[in-house]
């Protein structure tokens, strides 16, 4: 299994018809949400997405493990959320923001040194969300409406995702 969410492949043909969502529309679908880290993932060379995709995702799984246990799958839909923009940069390498909750207690500059050290990517630059909650959010979606994508941890909110397709549906 990708460990994407079932109903991806909608909110994928959204988010890359981007042009057509206003910012307005995804800073509506975050309002609701609170998340603990704002990150900005990097890599040092030109990656494959998929190969990104699952740098990105052994990264998630040993926070995880960290944090939730070995089993910590078999207890959806605990564990960390997240919400992940992809931008490309000038130089053609891809990069990702991301939105992470459910971290509790855990030391971002550890984490930041799993990605760049341990992992051997780029560097992750990981910042604690106190109030700019808000700011953040408009940020995210400001990279995903000039062109990049957006997707979600299997374990984010079913409802509010659905919910939000079918609004912007009508």
């Amino acid at each position: 299994m990708s460990g994407e969410v079932p109903y991806a492949g909608a909110l994928r043909a959204l988010t890359h018809g981007w042009e057509d969502v206003a910012a307005g529309d995804y800073a509506l679908f975050l309002a609701p949400h609170s998340f603990d880290w704002f990150a900005t993932f990097t890599f040092v060379d030109h990656i494959h997405p998929e190969a990104a995709d699952k740098a990105f995702r052994v990264w998630i799984n040993k926070l995880n493990i960290s944090l939730y246990g070995r089993k910590w799958r078999d207890r959806e839909p605990q564990g960390v959320k997240w919400l992940r923009g992809l931008e490309w940069q000038k130089r053609g390498v891809l990069h990702y923001h991301v939105l992470i909750s459910g971290v509790r207690g855990a030391i971002a500059s550890d984490w930041s040194d799993v990605w760049h050290v341990e992992m051997g990517m780029g560097f992750a630059d990981i910042v604690l969300l106190n109030r700019d909650q808000e700011a953040v959010k408009a940020y995210v979606t400001k990279y995903v409406c000039k062109g990049g994508e957006l997707d979600f941890s299997r374990n984010f909110e079913r409802e509010s995702v659905v919910d939000w397709i079918n609004a912007l549906s009508a």
